[in-house]
């Protein structure tokens, strides 16, 4: 009996160990918290806006749609509080970036009924300039940086929202989700545009 008692005291005592089967997990990834694109002038400017060509890229793919925001008289600075437009570049469709954007937006696929639309129009509202990253991918005023945030807002009576991030210094912009309950609606206004 004091021999049994032994080995099963001794058993406990082991240090434990355990196997993984792949690498540890990590937090959610860039890519599934906000979609990042890069952004140039486009050379047909309109009259009061401000246009980008932008350029989702894949691997070696890549796909191009229209950006444009209202600006204020001084050439270059865009207004706080004002309204966007998302269009084609030409004949492009943004098939990857949809998908990739439809997992940042948590959208289900079997809901979209897209309607085609020449373009999604929506209005916005700063929520700070000279924004910096930090470590956690959240936004800050200090140590000040180039960032510009704006909540955008799509729809007659706002029926979806999403955050638009943008860093002309480096020509790079973000989409990223403000709240799951507009997923679906955005998606379909995204697909309606640029699938």
């Amino acid at each position: 009996m004091e021999y049994i008692l032994a080995v099963i005291l001794g058993l406990f005592s082991m240090p434990c160990s355990h196997t993984t089967s792949g690498p540890p997990q990590s937090k959610a990834s860039q890519a599934d918290t906000f979609l990042s694109f890069r952004i140039r002038q486009s050379p047909k400017q309109r009259a009061a806006q401000q246009t980008w060509i932008c350029t989702y890229s894949q691997g070696k793919k890549s796909e191009e749609f229209e950006l444009s925001l209202n600006q204020s008289e001084k050439p270059g600075q865009l207004l706080d509080s004002s309204a966007g437009e998302i269009r084609p570049h030409g004949s492009s469709k943004c098939r990857l970036m949809l998908k990739a954007l439809a997992s940042v937006l948590e959208a289900d696929h079997k809901l979209w009924k897209p309607k085609h639309e020449a373009s999604l129009k929506f209005a916005t509202s700063s929520l700070g300039d000279n924004q910096s990253r930090s470590a956690d991918d959240s936004f800050q005023e200090s140590p000040a940086g180039d960032w510009t945030i704006f909540k955008c807002f799509v729809g007659d009576n706002d029926e979806g929202e999403f955050f638009l991030n943008l860093d002309l210094k480096s020509g790079r912009a973000e989409i990223s989700l403000k709240d799951p309950d507009f997923a679906n609606y955005l998606m379909n206004k995204f697909w309606a545009v640029l699938g």
